[in-house]
């Protein structure tokens, strides 16, 4: 009596069956999808890992084109900034010798006015002073020598 019922044997076939036909359905199709999903995932990985190498390559040449570029700039500044200098030097040395020619000029055209106004007041004074010397002397038909010299020595050194 190992076999009291045929059914057993039908339930023990038909779940062989179930389970042949649920592999073959549904457990090989989820297995291949997930192997699938497995093989884009690694394959998605290493694009990734491509592309971040590739990224910090191009990163890499950016920084050194970056640091070309600013010593290049730099370089650039460095120039405009001497020929700049060199521009504001030599303008400046011709404004400087302008202005000294110009104060040069003026100190000349004084020099020569105070020379003809001091010419010209000596007479002047000498005649006052003549003048005065009569009104203290109370002589004034008595005419005093003045010499024009010392007049004029006078004007200068008072001015």
């Amino acid at each position: 009596m190992l076999f009291p019922n045929a059914t057993i044997i039908v339930f023990i076939i038909s779940f062989l069956i179930f389970m042949m036909l649920l592999n073959e359905i549904f457990l090989k199709p989820v297995g291949e999808a997930i192997e699938a999903r497995n093989r884009k995932i690694a394959a998605g990985l290493e694009a990734s890992k491509g592309s971040r190498d590739e990224i910090r390559a191009l990163t890499e040449e950016y920084e050194k084109r970056l640091a070309a570029t600013r010593e290049e700039a730099q370089t650039v500044i460095s120039t405009a900034v001497t020929s700049a200098q060199t521009v504001r030097n030599k303008e400046l040395g011709a404004m400087k010798d302008r202005a000294r020619k110009r104060l040069d000029e003026s100190r000349e055209q004084l020099q020569s006015e105070k020379t003809v106004l001091i010419d010209n007041l000596v007479s002047e004074e000498a005649q006052l002073v003549s003048q005065i010397v009569g009104k203290v002397l109370n002589d004034p038909s008595k005419s005093v020598e003045v010499n024009s010299e010392s007049v004029k020595q006078a004007l200068e050194g008072a001015v």
